[in-house]
């Protein structure tokens, strides 16, 4: 077989092949993992669903992780992979579904022996069957309060019927019951041994292991799997019958969402990957720059957002879709915004379809090809796994990222499909009077044709002078391979000590640097946190910040958009303390971008107009918060009772009914003039240029707060032995709790010792709530180290238990894991113990990691940057006898700081507590925090 092509920075090795079953498989060798993973898709999905048992596609998925014939016990497979301290997991789409797990690479055999069986004499056990399609049942409830879920659902109302798109993929109690003479477990039976077959399969395999030790595995272990079923058809239904265009769909969400998608049905661009015309087209719609479409909008106070590319794809068809996020405002313009778009695709019609912008865009593919980060072994695994069904093994890992040949002709193809008759409208509103509900998500609706007088309108519309066709990008010429190149950096403590060093410490201003090249990339990592003591005095403050990130977001949007296309990144988030930026990519013209960002901070207007934009945008977004699920209303509720930078939702609220635009300009001015600057520099940069930028920074707070850098924010010590009760009314018919268990000290001992537990919980837990009681889909156990606080944290979300079950059901596990834990085998308890290790010190994949690491050391001032190692240090010398003790103390001690947060919109405010057999009375988040007077 000819050589796989790939980056030439990829330093694994790869070996395509097929075995005598038929089944495609990559293998893949890089001695660096410390990870090892597998992935197997298969293409059928629930496209591929009886038309009598929606949802089976999905339902055998889950059964096939409880039981094989070689390893019949239900949650062996997952016990195993947990305990080494793997993941895994699977996920069922349209036309295939994707298996997939990671753990270290000494279980990796162990792991592909049970793997492998799922695709060879799975089980169906009986007594599952009932559990797992109520654990079915409970997923489909909790995507039905899921707004992106609902909506996706009821889009297939505009497609054709008979296409699979219009399907119930989810599956429920009513569509997978047992019938008269026809249990679900025979179809189950018959779809597997339908369709799941070798040639219809693609594996993928990482480890540090040799290819043929590799090889020998894999053809041993899979070459069971049946052949010779059904030939793989695609589906040939039209996506939108010829009769239904154009029509405009009217969808009601239940959060405050407005939007409108334009939907054009267009042929598979499945054949014309080498020019890539969806792409090219969307790289035009799509653009943020100044006359791109969304500028337009922005400037008219009607968009928040665009997106623009391939929506539903497959071998025969597929759909472009124009997604547009709207305020109220935009929401009373969609048919002067239709107009703007057409005028913009008809401009790309006289003028885009150029080999000019096409060279452009195929450098940058070429660039970011050659110089590609390395990827985790898990995303890995499952892109490649997934990508052998549509490409040549030799062409996989390139092919998919690469412009090939410029084809005007397939492009004008593409592009003459974006037309007004040719349109489907999605348009989604709260105020929206409907006539109709979908089957099985119970979302109003309405469907109609779209008026002829629109359609004129739209089909007439001149090029207007406002919209421009992007200029050819300045950063790009620059970004040649001689200009690419590592930098020669200094001897220096830098580099032998492998921790960055502070190399600016003036008044207001701390900055790191690395000089970091052993990932062989001409890129750098460059963060900044500006730090304001301001910022989080209260819940006005904490919005006005939120209004003015926003407002910084959008201007750099516009500003600095082609050094994004030009492979520079960046990103402006809110923090506790103030706001953080950060910059990657090409180290080259990171200086430049870094001037026009603090530019950017500096003269920002902020005008009464611009204001109200980003105070409805803030208003909308916080109101949503509230219903979200209830699981994760529940765990906000955590946080707003131990963080003391958070605000419930309804504080937020309040105080933003208050501010004014004038409030907004006051305020940042006094966050730059009481500033403090942390700046981090890594990778292909010197010295010099890290002393440099942080220089520039100065400007941001040139009489900034001088002195330490502000404390970061603290978390809330609960009272020992207080049960400390919320509730978070919901309108949602699940209930819902999250509760942790908080350790005394954020000693490094106990930090270790929270994340053992959690390591260790996470597995039983999961198997005893969710798989044996069928208490509901969404059930975890996890470590809760907040803020360097140790915590052990639970959160549970049932659609037919009350919170009172599921307290009591939690507190009768946490009783007996007790024994549990104190049974453990010496030789689970070490494989956990190094599984763990190993996902603490998981190599650096590229730079990005290693940044963030270092980032989070800065934030927690561990100027040594040795927490990972600390921790690992304490894990490896933990002896199950005193980690059962801590058990004991941190869980069913009568000391125990417990918080618990329960929501429900029908909730009582008296509630059991079983686990420590008394009662409680349920108090807000408010009452909470002002009780407690202690931080660690």
């Amino acid at each position: 077989m000819p050589e796989i092509v790939k980056s030439p920075t990829d330093t694994r090795e790869y070996r395509a092949l097929v075995l005598n079953n038929g089944l495609k498989v990559m293998l893949i060798f890089d001695d660096k993992a410390d990870q090892a993973a597998a992935a197997l898709d298969i293409q059928v999905g629930s496209g591929h669903d009886p038309g009598d048992r929606q949802g089976l596609a999905h339902f055998l998925e889950h059964m096939l992780f409880l039981g094989t014939r070689q390893y019949p016990e239900a949650g062996e497979y997952q016990q195993f992979i947990s305990e080494h301290g793997g993941s895994y997991n699977a996920s069922t789409a349209l036309a295939s579904t994707n298996y997939f797990f990671n753990i270290p690479p000494n279980f990796l055999e162990g792991a592909l022996n049970r793997f492998s069986q799922f695709f060879i004499a799975p089980l169906f056990n009986k007594a599952y069957i009932n559990r797992e399609r109520s654990i079915v049942h409970s997923e489909y409830m909790a995507r039905k309060k899921d707004e992106d879920s609902r909506l996706s659902a009821a889009r297939g109302e505009i497609f054709n019927p008979q296409h699979p798109s219009h399907k119930f993929t989810a599956g429920n109690l009513q569509t997978l019951a047992d019938r008269v003479n026809r249990l679900v477990r025979d179809d189950l039976i018959d779809f597997f041994e339908r369709y799941y077959h070798a040639q219809h399969m693609a594996l993928v395999v990482v480890s540090h292991h040799a290819l043929d030790q590799l090889q020998y595995w894999v053809e041993g272990k899979f070459n069971a799997i049946a052949s010779h079923g059904e030939a793989y058809q695609p589906f040939i239904d039209p996506l939108v019958a010829v009769n239904d265009v154009p029509r405009a769909l009217r969808l009601k969400p239940i959060k405050e969402v407005r939007q409108v998608t334009f939907c054009f049905p267009i042929e598979s661009v499945y054949p014309y990957t080498d020019t890539r015309p969806s792409h090219y087209l969307a790289s035009f719609l799509g653009h943020q720059g100044q006359g791109s479409l969304l500028a337009l909008l922005k400037a008219r106070a009607w968009a928040n957002s665009l997106n623009a590319g391939l929506g539903y794809s497959d071998d025969i068809q597929a759909m472009f879709d124009i997604n547009i996020s709207l305020n109220e405002l935009g929401f009373q313009h969609i048919d002067e915004i239709g107009e703007l778009l057409f005028s913009m695709i008809n401009l790309i019609a006289k003028k885009g379809v150029t080999s000019a912008y096409f060279e452009e865009l195929k450098q940058m593919a070429e660039l970011d090809f050659r110089f590609q980060d390395k990827v985790d072994e898990s995303r890995l695994v499952q892109q490649v796994a997934s990508l052998l069904h549509r490409y040549e093994a030799v062409e996989v890992l390139s092919v998919p990222g690469l412009y090939g040949r410029y084809d005007p002709t397939v492009i004008k193809l593409i592009l003459n499909s974006l037309h007004p008759d040719n349109v489907q409208l999605i348009i989604t509103d709260p105020d929206l009077v409907t006539n109709k509900t979908t089957q099985w998500y119970d979302v109003d609706y309405t469907i109609d044709r779209i008026g002829e007088d629109k359609l004129t309108r739209w089909r007439q519309v001149k090029v207007i002078a406002e919209l421009m066709l992007p200029k050819p990008n300045p950063f790009i010429p620059r970004l040649i391979p001689r200009r690419l190149k590592l930098i020669s950096p200094k001897a220096g403590v830098s580099e032998v000590e492998n921790k960055p060093v502070k190399v600016l410490d003036e008044r207001n201003i701390q900055v790191w640097h690395q000089t970091l090249l052993r990932f062989g990339q001409p890129k750098a990592e460059f963060y900044f946190a500006l730090r304001s003591p301001v910022v989080s005095y209260s819940a006005k403050h904490t919005v006005l910040t939120t209004i003015f990130v926003r407002m910084l977001r959008e201007v750099l949007r516009t500003e600095v958009y082609s050094a994004y296309l030009a492979g520079m990144a960046y990103r402006v988030d809110q923090n506790p303390e103030g706001l953080s930026v950060r910059i990657n990519g090409y180290s080259d013209q990171q200086s430049d971008l870094l001037g026009e960002i603090v530019r950017v901070i500096l003269s920002i207007k902020i005008d009464q107009e611009t204001f109200n934009f980003q105070h409805e945008y803030v208003r909308r977004g916080l109101k949503n918060e509230l219903k979200a699920h209830p699981f994760t209303v529940a765990i906000n509720g955590i946080y707003d009772v131990l963080l003391t930078s958070r605000w419930p939702v309804q504080e937020q609220l309040s105080a933003l009914e208050r501010i004014s635009c004038e409030d907004l300009i006051t305020y940042v001015q006094r966050l730059l003039n009481d500033a403090q600057l942390l700046v981090l520099s890594v990778g292909n940069l010197s010295e010099d240029d890290s002393v440099r930028a942080g220089k520039l920074m100065m400007h941001l707070s040139p009489d900034g707060v001088t002195g330490s850098l502000a404390q970061r924010e603290k978390v809330r010590k609960l009272k020992a032995g207080q049960w400390a009760l919320i509730t978070s009314p919901e309108e949602h018919s699940d209930a819902a709790i999250a509760l942790i268990f908080q350790g005394k000290s954020n000693e490094i001992k106990e930090l270790a010792a929270t994340q053992l537990i959690g390591e260790l919980i996470h597995s039983p837990f999961f198997h005893a709530l969710r798989t044996e009681a069928k208490v509901g889909y969404i059930v975890s156990a996890f470590t809760f180290n907040l803020r360097d606080t140790p915590a052990l944290g639970f959160s549970v979300q049932s659609d037919h238990h009350s919170v009172n079950d599921i307290i009591d059901l939690t507190g009768t596990f946490l009783r007996n894991y007790a024994q549990t834990l104190s049974v453990l085998s010496a030789k689970s308890f070490a494989a956990s113990k190094a599984g763990l290790v190993t996902q603490l010190m998981r190599e650096d994949k590229h730079l990005g990691d290693v940044a963030s690491r270092y980032w989070a050391e800065l934030d927690r001032q561990a100027y040594d940057f040795t927490t990972r190692e600390r921790l690992v240090k304490e894990i490896e010398a933990m002896d199950k006898l005193a980690l059962c003790d801590y058990y004991r103390s941190l869980v069913l001690d009568e000391q125990a700081a417990v918080l618990l947060s329960a929501c429900h919109g029908d909730l009582s405010t008296e509630l059991a507590l079983p686990i420590l057999k008394q009662a409680g009375k349920a108090l807000s988040a408010e009452h909470i925090r002002n009780s407690l007077q202690n931080y660690f």
